[in-house]
């Protein structure tokens, strides 16, 4: 009996030697599909985050979850259908693994500076933002959105919220340290009163601002009182027109205001507003993130990628599949220009409406 029992346990150790071999060969060098090697090789690493572990289920649950949802919204008629079964939609699954893989890695590097610095996000706060984004809205359509993906709101919870809270948690220490520096000042302070001796606003912003405005001597058009940043609101809306402002800070920079114009309503309130604008920008908490993930010890697993330590990016290292994300990339960068340009010519359409109606009104 004792002999036919160790018989038996060889033979189960040499089966369960295989089956751990096997599902490293087809996890790490030869991957597959089939369901089997994909649940076992779901515990092994997809990538290394200096001491934390990005999972291959993880990667293949996410990644999964994003295919569904996009399908989701193919039959709710709200977005663009693709054949996932031909080899471009192959490809576009290679993509979104990508991008999941990339995702999965920064929301390590974030989980760890705020575990560094500070408490880790609890369950019980994730709970209390579920709770609180349900109370907030329509708790339907979080759950659609949470079906779309395939997952139970708590499953939604685990994967989206609490990720989305470290994020925030991280930004606010970001923000509540990145005060201006003496350099910064230094410069609003000298734009400032390059223009108070005489000088224009438009040659000022030249030499200084880092906005996108400056080529265009710093003018950002009209705004109303909740376009502009909380900061800002009533030091711009207080201003005379003509006047310059003081220097505002907030926390993507320091900033000197010029009002150029202004629109008021028939009870004399103050409705719009027409800037001027100098930025002097604080690094960006994309730069910050940036110099953290460089500062990481990261490495990737998964068959077909290369970590690119000076983007801190996980790419392909096929160049087809690195030309077909360019192409599509730009395609839908495309879109997105010409669904801008056609806001703007409508936006423009209105203005010249309420530029008509309030010369009219102010005719009468």
């Amino acid at each position: 009996m004792k002999k036919h029992i160790a018989k038996i346990s060889i033979i189960f150790t040499i089966a369960l030697f295989f089956f751990a071999f096997f599902t490293v060969v087809f996890t790490y060098f030869y991957p597959v599909q089939a369901p089997l090697f994909r649940w076992s090789g779901g515990f092994l690493p997809a990538a290394k985050v200096d001491s934390s572990y990005v999972l291959f289920r993880d990667v293949y649950q996410n990644a999964e979850a994003t295919r569904t949802y996009n399908e989701a919204l193919v039959r709710d008629g709200l977005g663009a259908r693709y054949d996932y079964s031909t080899d471009d939609g192959k490809k576009r699954l290679k993509v979104i693994e990508r991008q999941v893989l990339n995702k999965l890695i920064e929301n390590k590097v974030v989980e760890g500076l705020v575990d560094g610095v500070d408490r880790r996000v609890s369950a019980e706060e994730v709970t209390m933002e579920l709770e609180r984004s349900l109370g907030s809205g329509d708790p339907q359509i979080a759950a659609q959105n949470a079906r779309r993906y395939g997952w139970t709101l708590d499953e939604f919870a685990e994967k989206v919220i609490q990720p989305t809270l470290y994020q925030k948690r991280l930004l606010d220490l970001f923000e509540a340290q990145n005060g201006a520096t003496d350099e910064q000042v230094a410069r609003a302070e000298a734009a400032r009163k390059m223009v108070e001796d005489g000088r224009t606003f438009e040659e000022a912003a030249l030499e200084y601002s880092d906005a996108p405005s400056a080529d265009e001597g710093g003018y950002e058009g009209f705004f109303e009182r909740e376009q502009l940043y909380p900061d800002l609101q009533e030091g711009v809306f207080a201003l005379e027109v003509g006047a310059l402002s003081d220097i505002l800070e907030t926390p993507i920079g320091l900033h000197v205001f010029l009002l150029d114009d202004e629109r008021v309503a028939s009870d004399g309130t103050r409705t719009m507003v027409a800037v001027n604008h100098i930025l002097i920008a604080k690094e960006s908490f994309g730069a910050y993130l940036q110099d953290q993930m460089s500062e990481r010890s990261v490495s990737v697993f998964v068959s077909g990628y290369v970590w690119d330590t000076e983007n801190n990016i996980a790419l392909f290292r096929d160049p087809e599949l690195a030309a077909f994300e360019q192409k599509e990339f730009v395609e839908a960068m495309q879109e997105v220009v010409d669904d801008v340009r056609q806001e703007a010519e409508e936006a423009s359409m209105v203005q010249d409406e309420g530029d008509a109606q309030f010369d009219a009104e102010v005719s009468q």
